[in-house]
Parts: structure tokens; C-alpha cells; sequence
């Protein structure tokens, strides 16, 4: 016998090295972990800060609350540390880079870094050492000078930070939104609601499901953050936080101009394409059918999105049923933007030849004239044409 079977019978039989075992051992941080810190916040409750009055033998009024983060520590055990957050004035924001008192443990310190809200991102250290943080509890409150204004509940949320942003993590994160998704289209397709622009077709034959896919992302992406860190990041970002906190990521996200949760349809959107498909049966409320269920929210943009295409010319319906890859930036636009600007685009555009141009023109942002010169559609909805284009490269082999 030579010396190379030796060794393979030896490995067969149970007696190799146990650095196989190493090699193949689940990493530190997945969802298995993020689930025991999950777990061990559901019996820690955060308290409010109150500012004792000198007037009157109460408990004085509110002036900040307490946020929990779990974190992982080196020796892989979670701990629960507690952050005092104190409401700041007027339309002032706590900004990155502050820190905040940590009530406990002791010595730990805590920095914002990032997000917003319950996604509020900490860099935390421990005696000196960074600890991941995998999991989070907030107070969902709303606060007027000191005051509480209605029902307060507090929600475990897992807030996002690089450390997340496993392969594992990401993955679940995908599976999840395709999976809503396809929720949507089992209900539309039950409903029998068909196109406003192709009558004869139900809407979810007219668009295929990655196009919903992508403005899910796309709505979630960082105009800077895009800039500076480039398309697959900020990708893995979205599906990070989808795949740590399922039913409820983005259910509190509110855009500045009001377009709400997961797909960011703003309210007076929604109660107008409503009344359009009756068939489809959405909620009467805004904020119910758009934050309550990603299966209702995602549903009304199908119908947005069909509603758009309705307004759009003979032509432009017929090429993009026929190649929906190369013509569905146009209805990006008109998601973002309107129909209005979508039609501008294509009249300019009829060959959908914006794709080799998007860099010349966000060069030409840079000076008013060239802002002008490329007035068909905002700035915002530029940026949002070119994200479709880049995360649409993200799934080509």
C-alpha cells in the first residue's frame, strides 16, 4: 500500500485531523445569534428619563428615554447594555459622532455612527474593546415639549451595522423580499385585478417580479451612502436589514416628504391608484396599507406602477411588455417622479440610450447650467435612474 492511500483510508475512517471541524464551524455572527439577543430582550424594558420638577411632588416630565442594544462580547457571551437618550430641542438631531451616557454596564461607552430611529446605529465599546451589536429596543413614542402625545409600545429591532452584513444574513434578506412578493402576486392573481394598461392581461403578467424587487431596494439606498460606497453596499445594506428583521423593516420608515415604509408611496398616491382597482381591495388608509403588511404595500406598487404605464404613450406600453429589462428604468422614473417626466424622458430618449450618459450628466450637476440643461427630471430622480441601473447590473452574471 502507498503512503497516499494510507492517508485517504486513515481520513475515511474517523481518524483525520479535527481542523476539518474548525473549518466548516458557523461564523461568530448569524442568524442563530441575532435570534438568542432577540430572545434575551423580550424581559428587558427600557424606561423614560424624567426631569424632576421643582414645582410639584411628582416624577417631574419627560426629557430623553433609554434605547437597549444586545451586544456580543469577546468571549461570545451577549449582554445587554442600556443608552440614555435625551431628547434634543427643537428641530435639533442627535448627529454621528455623538456620545451618549451609557447607564450601564460599566465601562462601556456608546457612539452614534449612523441611521435613524430604531435603526440608530451605536459604535459600542466595552472596557475598551469593540462588541458587535446584534440586536436592539426602543420606545416608539411621540414627544412634544416633554410631553407624551398617545400610546407608547416598545419594538425589538435589529439596527444595522457592517458587522451584520453576512452572506448568510444578506441571503435571507433576499429570500424574504422575493417571498413577500410572490405573497402579492398569489393575491392580486386571486383577485382577478387586471391592467389599466394592458386590459386584457392581469397586472402581474405586465411586470415581472425583479422590477419589484429592485424599487424595494432602491427606495431604502442613501443618495450619498450610493455615492461614496457604490451600489453593491448599499444593496447588502437593505437586504441585511430585511434579512435580520423580516415583518418589520421599514415599517417605521417615514420619507421627508412622506412617502411611507417599504415601497414609499406617498399617501395622496395611494388613495388616488386605489380608487383605480377597486378589485384589489386595499386597505382605505395610507398608512395601514403601506406599513401594516409588505404584502399590501408591495401590492400598491404594482398598482402604481401600472397606473404610471397606463399614462404612458402607445408605443412606449408595447416596447416595454416586449423587453421590460431594457425599458423598465422609464417606469423607475415615473415611480419616483411621475408619468409627466417618464413620458419627457422617452420623448427625448425613445431608445433608452440613457444608460451610456448617466455619468455626463450627474458630472453636469455640479453647476446650475448644467442642472438646467438636463431639466426634463430632478436631480433626485436621475440618481434614482441610475440606481436601477446598478442594481439591475448587480444580478447579471
Amino acid at each position: 500500500m502507498n503512503i497516499r492511500n494510507f492517508f485517504l483510508i486513515v481520513a475515511l475512517a474517523g481518524c483525520g485531523p479535527p481542523l476539518l471541524a474548525e473549518n466548516i464551524s458557523e461564523p461568530r455572527i448569524n442568524l442563530k445569534r441575532v435570534a438568542e439577543a432577540n430572545k434575551l430582550l423580550e424581559n428587558e424594558h427600557p424606561d423614560f428619563i424624567y426631569k424632576q420638577s421643582k414645582l410639584k411632588k411628582t416624577s417631574g416630565y419627560i426629557i430623553g428615554k433609554e434605547v437597549l442594544r444586545v451586544t456580543l462580547m469577546p468571549d461570545d457571551k451577549l449582554r445587554v447594555v442600556r443608552i440614555a437618550v435625551i431628547f434634543p430641542a427643537g428641530n435639533n438631531r442627535i448627529l454621528p459622532g455623538t456620545e451618549l451616557t451609557v447607564t450601564s454596564p460599566e465601562g462601556c461607552r456608546a457612539v452614534k455612527i449612523g441611521g435613524g430611529g430604531v435603526n440608530t446605529n451605536f459604535e459600542i465599546t466595552c472596557n475598551g474593546g469593540h462588541e458587535s451589536v446584534l440586536s436592539g429596543k426602543d420606545i416608539i413614542v411621540s414627544v412634544k415639549n416633554g410631553a407624551t402625545l398617545g400610546k407608547y409600545r416598545e419594538l425589538i429591532y435589529v439596527p444595522y451595522s457592517d458587522d451584520l452584513a453576512m452572506p448568510e444574513i444578506v441571503a435571507e434578506g433576499k429570500a424574504y423580499l422575493f417571498g413577500e412578493i410572490r405573497k402579492a402576486v398569489v393575491e392580486l392573481n386571486l383577485s382577478k385585478v387586471h391592467s389599466r394598461a394592458f386590459p386584457d392581461r392581469l397586472i402581474t403578467e405586465v411586470f415581472p417580479e425583479e422590477i419589484l424587487y429592485r424599487l424595494s431596494l432602491i427606495e431604502h439606498i442613501d443618495h450619498d451612502e450610493f455615492r461614496n460606497m457604490g451600489a453593491e453596499y448599499c444593496v447588502n445594506k437593505v437586504l441585511t436589514q430585511a434579512g435580520l428583521n423580516r415583518e418589520k423593516v421599514f415599517s417605521l420608515a417615514v420619507s421627508s416628504t412622506g412617502a411611507l415604509c417599504l415601497m414609499q408611496v406617498m399617501p395622496s398616491t395611494y388613495k388616488e391608484v386605489r380608487s383605480f382597482y377597486p378589485k384589489a381591495r386595499m386597505n382605505s388608509s395610507p398608512v395601514a396599507g403601506s406599513c401594516d403588511s409588505h404584502v399590501s404595500a408591495i401590492k400598491m406598487a404594482y398598482l402604481v406602477l401600472d397606473s404610471k404605464l397606463s399614462e404612458m404613450p402607445e408605443d412606449f406600453k408595447n416596447l416595454f411588455l416586449k423587453s421590460p429589462d431594457k425599458y423598465g428604468f422609464f417606469l423607475a422614473a415615473a415611480y419616483n417622479g411621475g408619468a409627466s417626466r417618464a413620458k419627457a424622458l422617452y420623448s427625448k430618449y425613445p431608445n433608452g440610450e440613457v444608460h451610456g450618459i448617466l455619468d455626463k450628466i450627474f458630472d453636469l450637476f455640479r453647476t446650475r447650467k448644467g442642472i438646467r440643461s438636463v431639466s426634463t427630471m430632478r436631480p433626485e430622480t436621475w440618481i434614482f435612474i441610475k440606481k436601477y441601473f446598478e442594481v439591475s447590473d448587480l444580478e447579471t452574471p
